[in-house]
């Protein structure tokens, strides 16, 4: 299991749209705002990808439950 998280500049209202849109449809699950967790890591990745690609941040941490 993935977690995305991400951070876009703010003029990029439109794609954050769409990138959450995208993460709906592989059937990611919202944490909070800009947080995903999903067991895709391959769409995580292109999506990370396309978020740094537009000059955002992303970071794709694995789910490690200790307690």
């Amino acid at each position: 299991m993935g977690i995305l998280i991400f951070d876009l500049p703010r003029e990029e209202t439109t794609l954050n749209v769409k990138i959450n849109r995208t993460l709906k449809s592989i059937g990611a699950e919202k944490i909070q705002n800009s947080v995903w967790k999903s067991e895709n890591l391959k769409e995580l990745m292109k999506i990370a990808l396309w978020v740094r690609n537009v000059g955002g941040e992303a970071k794709i941490l694995e789910e490690n439950v200790i307690f």
